[in-house]
């Protein structure tokens, strides 16, 4: 039975994930990514044992490495990669896949035939993106049949624009959309559509766009919703599709110069300070707000979380929270989810910084433990020892900071300064030693000079 487009949309996605977890389990594939899985249709590969044939679904994956500027491609049946002269053992030929590549090949040269179509993921989810991002701008505050891909519509489109090239290590290609399902739970008792206040919602779905105004704009008029450059749709069980801007109000977005990062804890339990740009979405009527970034793959995340209070030493108004599921993110386990827990009051995320700071302000990076950085300071453990490692790093912040500093001090000796303080003052804090040495440093700036001055 032929699959409809929805379908095959979803299952090229999941390809892309599938190959997406081969990449990554080989050696040297720092400079490579998915940029593209495309579906040519059912097979039949004739069994060497019993001479029967059987049907496969045959994908290409075409593989970029921004390092060599070459794209290579890998062959998937059923969702799964396979090695063509492996497959000449067990099957009589592999004639007819041959025959799909040609006619691919062919097909990239000459006008697309509705009977020979290629589906294209990069073309479809762009289609998709155009799709929404036609209800988030244009319908505001009604509703839209979801539209079906129609074939006679995609064959008269006009050709995909080409995808920007971007520095160093990012992808070529910038996923625009992501979804999360409205059974998606943010703590271990609510939903996602709990939390907004929805129901019937099968999904929502982010879309960004870079040119804010292509979804801020409506009839010429600026929506009151500002231009962000993120918009969230709710998609009910009928198809239908809401933009759900009076649901969220956008309270700031951040960029990478801001100099307060905000605490998020991944999927996986880790826990650090995150500074991507981010726009920051409180859920009306609630203290709960939702934090959406751009990874450095261009991969949309979503944050569930709340702001701190300023209780304690804390500043107030800075973002605490945990990744929510999505299409390419794992679930989160039950005791990450717990984080978010609503029963814990709201000054919760004012426990979690002030926590998670001790580890923070000690020198690590992340903090792999959960017990960590929940808001419990009964759990706590204790920081990790700092190492040569965190002191090389932070002695390098100092010199990067101040340019008096790296003017007249090596690193060496930057180094030196920052390890005879620590052991000087071990009732200091990391930070508190760095701006000590910092000012040391910068008063005696002769580079000659392999001390420091005490300072009380």
């Amino acid at each position: 039975m032929e699959k409809d487009k929805k379908e095959i949309l979803e299952d090229l996605r999941k390809v892309k994930e599938n190959a997406t977890q081969d990449l990554n389990k080989r050696e040297g594939y720092e400079t490579s990514v998915i940029q593209n899985v495309k579906y040519l249709g059912e097979i039949a590969l004739v069994k060497k044992e019993t001479s029967e044939p059987e049907t496969f679904h045959l994908y290409v994956v075409e593989e970029y490495d921004y390092a060599t500027d070459e794209l290579s491609q890998k062959i998937y049946l059923d969702g799964h990669e396979v090695n063509l002269q492996e497959l000449l053992q067990d099957y009589e030929n592999i004639q007819p896949i041959q025959d799909s590549l040609e006619n691919m090949k062919k097909l990239a040269l000459e006008k697309e035939r509705e009977s020979e179509r290629i589906y294209d993921l990069n073309q479809m989810e762009r289609e998709e993106r155009e799709e929404y991002e036609k209800i988030a701008g244009v319908d505001k505050g009604n509703s839209k049949k979801i539209l079906e891909f129609d074939d006679q519509e995609l064959e008269n489109e006009k050709e995909p624009e080409k995808e920007e090239t971007l520095d160093g290590n990012k992808v070529q290609s910038i996923n625009t959309l992501q979804e999360m399902q409205a059974s998606t739970k943010v703590n271990n008792y609510q939903t996602l559509a709990g939390v907004l206040q929805m129901q019937g919602v099968k999904k929502f779905v982010v879309v960004y766009s870079e040119d804010a105004s292509k979804i801020a704009n409506k009839d010429a008029q600026t929506k009151s919703r500002n231009n962000s450059t993120y918009s969230v749709l709710a998609v009910k069980n009928d198809g239908t599709a809401l933009n759900i801007d009076d649901k969220l109000e956008l309270t700031r977005s951040e960029g990478t110069n801001s100099t307060e990062g905000r605490l998020q804890t991944d999927a996986d339990g880790t826990t650090r300070e995150e500074y991507h740009q981010a726009s920051i979405f409180k859920i009306k009527g609630t203290e709960n707000v939702l934090s959406i970034e751009n990874d450095n793959h261009g991969e949309i995340q979503v944050y569930y979380g709340s702001m701190t209070k300023g209780v304690g030493e804390n500043e107030g108004n800075r973002f605490v929270g945990t990744q929510i599921e999505t299409r390419t993110v794992w679930p989160t386990s039950g005791n990450v989810r717990a984080q978010e827990d609503f029963q814990k009051g709201n000054r919760n995320a004012d426990y979690k910084m002030e926590e998670a700071r001790e580890h923070l302000d000690h020198g690590d990076e992340t903090i792999e433990n959960i017990k960590n950085a929940d808001g419990d300071l009964n759990t706590k453990g204790e920081c990790e020892r700092i190492n040569d490692d965190v002191i090389a790093r932070k002695a390098e912040e100092i010199r990067e900071k101040n340019p008096t500093v790296a003017e007249a001090w090596s690193q060496e000796k930057v180094e030196k300064a920052l390890r005879e303080s620590l052991e000087k003052h071990p009732e200091r804090d990391l930070n508190t030693n760095m701006e000590n040495v910092e000012q040391d440093l910068e008063d005696f700036a002769e580079p000659e000079r392999d001390g420091m001055r005490n300072r009380n």
